[in-house]
């Protein structure tokens, strides 16, 4: 509202002289008045529930969109399963580069860190109790080594020591613990394999008398394991930690073992088939959402509520009422109507997949795996898989499927776009089409909330609505305030007309 109409206000006699009910009567006078603004106010209604269905729109097209992704990847097509013989002792884990079939390992020995450990000190000694000895140390470890350590007679205490080492942890990358049950220190790497290295340089030989250290310098080991039959002295392999890959594996060392552990590699088609499964469920719900939304009609009987229409409801007649008025808000919409034509064009024209042996193309439909189209019209041209005719095709010819979904144009096609749409797998096309039809959608709709304005299409008719709202209710006081200006001075004029009538009666009265 414009300062004007804030600040021209003007006093109001409310039928004082007159006995009219003045208020009454600019309330029906401002009520034909106010009828712009309403009608302002239900299409800004109407606009923020359009804003709101297009973005439900988009939500759809990010669902399919997702599954039509995880197909143009070979992870979206392969699975494997992977079971160990012994996974007390090996715990194994496959990717899809894994082969299929059998596999052995028999473990060794188990990577370990490089740990000293000191003997036993007299029964009795305390974490808090102070050393008798000075001199300094450093400690070399896997990441490199430590400043110089002090230890002072009287000062120091075994507590002290451990804090000092460990507070340089981070440089040398090793850990000191002392347990008071057993009374020993225990020296650890956070690293293990044979370059896991722990060197003490005891300049005093302080350290190694108040912790008897049985050694000054240890280095770990790596895990050594026979692999698919490989074995002997001489030819066991090795790796610096118990958790690695091998041969497409993952492999996690948990125990030495006295004879090879079984690992088989098997292959599976169900992770392809469920991806295709929702591929297509996410298809058909794109068809449900955006036929139903652009064949509903809207009802002219309903237009969206205002307050104080809503204040003279209930909250059960208002949703009732608002489902009724906000639906057709996208009916008969170009953007919408014009992606179910790029995706149904996607799904009509062949996949070039390949050569057949007498050199000419070898062009697939999704009809050749067993994804149809209805032919209820009813369906409007969702797909349905016959489950018996994708699995026999990814058992018969799995990289043809692949291929009929993922593949990609080559590089001398994409000059040509006939050729190019050609090449391209059916998930290509559709991933391709649905990012085309989702950058519309947000240029129509902004990425705001549904109230934001923004530079988007619908932001911008926000904004012009807005304004011309703001303008309407300054006009809307501006004609309040002159109403009542104009029955302020009526009742003025009545009551200097009653004045001066009791002036007359009184005069006449005393005559």
């Amino acid at each position: 509202m414009s300062n004007i109409s804030s600040l021209y206000n003007p006093i109001r006699y409310t039928g004082l002289g007159s006995g009219m009910d003045i208020d009454s009567i600019v309330k029906s006078l401002m009520d034909v008045e106010r009828l712009p603004l309403q009608k302002l106010t239900r299409q800004r209604t109407s606009l923020i529930w359009q804003r709101e269905d297009y973005r439900s729109m988009n939500t759809a097209l990010s669902s399919f969109r997702s599954a039509a992704e995880k197909l143009r990847l070979s992870s979206g097509f392969e699975s494997s399963q992977v079971t160990s013989s012994n996974p007390a002792a090996v715990e194994v884990s496959g990717s899809n580069s894994a082969g299929a079939g059998y596999n052995s390992i028999k473990v060794l020995n188990l990577a370990t860190s490089a740990s000293i450990t000191g003997q036993a000190l007299p029964i009795g000694t305390k974490p808090e109790d102070v050393v008798g000895v000075n001199g300094t140390f450093e400690i070399t470890g896997p990441k490199g080594t430590s400043s110089p350590i002090s230890i002072t007679s009287g000062t120091s205490t075994i507590s002290s020591i451990i804090s000092d080492i460990n507070a340089q942890s981070y440089m040398t990358g090793v850990k000191a613990n002392y347990d008071a049950n057993t009374r020993r220190i225990f020296l650890t790497t956070d690293t293990t394999g044979a370059e896991s290295k722990i060197s003490i340089n005891d300049n005093d030989g302080a350290l190694e008398e108040i912790f008897k250290l049985s050694a000054l310098s240890v280095e770990g080991k790596n895990a050594k394991f026979e692999y698919n039959d490989v074995n002997g002295l001489d030819n066991y392999l090795e790796s610096a930690t118990n958790n690695f890959t091998l041969n497409g594996l993952t492999f996690t060392l948990k125990a030495p073992t006295s004879e090879a552990v079984s690992i088989m590699v098997t292959k599976s088609n169900n992770t392809a088939v469920e991806n295709i499964k929702e591929f297509v469920n996410q298809y058909n719900n794109i068809i449900d959402k955006f036929m139903g939304a652009t064949s509903t009609r809207p009802d002219k009987n309903y237009q969206p509520l205002l307050d104080e229409e809503k204040e003279a409801m209930k909250d059960s007649q208002i949703e009732k009422w608002e489902s009724k008025a906000r639906q057709g808000s996208l009916y008969n919409d170009s953007i919408l109507k014009g992606a179910l034509d790029d995706f149904r064009k996607a799904f009509r024209e062949p996949v070039t997949v390949g050569q057949k042996p007498d050199g000419s193309d070898d062009k697939r439909l999704l009809s050749s795996i067993g994804i149809t189209v209805m032919m209820d019209p009813k369906q409007n041209g969702k797909l349905q898989i016959d489950e018996e005719k994708l699995k026999s095709a990814l058992a018969s010819d799995p990289e043809s499927v692949k291929n009929i979904f993922m593949k990609l144009p080559s590089e001398s096609a994409k000059a040509d776009p006939q050729e190019r749409f050609e090449g391209m797998g059916f998930a290509e096309r559709l991933y391709e089409s649905i990012n085309n039809q989702i950058s519309k959608i947000n240029k129509k709709i902004g990425f705001g909330s549904a109230e934001s304005i923004d530079d988007s299409v619908l932001g911008e008719q926000l904004k012009q609505l807005n304004a011309r709202a703001i303008n309407l209710q300054d006009r809307i006081t501006m004609i309040e305030n002159r109403y009542y200006k104009k029955f302020t001075a009526m009742e003025t004029a009545l009551q200097s007309l009653n004045n001066k009538g009791s002036w007359i009666s009184s005069q006449l009265s005393s005559l």
